[in-house]
């Protein structure tokens, strides 16, 4: 990527539904180049989608919690069924495969905190293979900045 593909990543992560005119003016270039080489990074993976930036709250969800979960066993099948049950569970928005005390970090999301409780109850204490679960409760988002650093 050059210094051009860069400015447009940037650009495109921040304001997705710029038109490609718009887009061209600010990196520099004609709309065709442009556009040629949006269809390029996307072409190569680079830019793997587009979606909308939704307020939580307008859709019915008040609280954010990370949770560390430990598992039993390391075992190639244990894994493999963790990760499968996690990947069906609409709440859990974030899975990361982590070092440290813990193997997971999950991010969930929930409309509060007594449906965070029944999610608790109801799925995480029934996930396959788990040993530990931690939960931190996000309080207030300090940096939720959803675009990447380009190096």
């Amino acid at each position: 990527m050059d210094v051009i593909d860069q400015q447009i990543v940037e650009i495109l992560q921040i304001e997705g539904r710029i038109t490609n005119s718009e887009l061209a003016k600010r990196v520099g270039l004609s709309a065709g180049p442009c556009l040629e080489r949006v269809k390029k990074l996307e072409k190569n993976g680079v830019i793997i989608g587009y979606h909308a930036q939704v307020n939580p709250e307008k859709i019915g969800i008040g609280m954010f919690s990370f949770v560390e979960v430990t598992l039993a066993r390391h075992k190639h099948d244990a894994v493999v069924s963790f990760v499968s049950t996690i990947k069906s569970i609409p709440e859990i928005i974030n899975c990361y495969h982590i070092t440290g005390r813990a193997d997971y970090l999950l991010e969930i999301a929930t409309k509060d905190i007594a449906a965070y409780e029944k999610f608790v109850i109801d799925v995480l204490s029934t996930l396959p293979g788990v040993q530990h679960l931690e939960t931190m409760v996000v309080l207030s988002g300090v940096k939720t900045k959803k675009s990447l650093p380009s190096f």
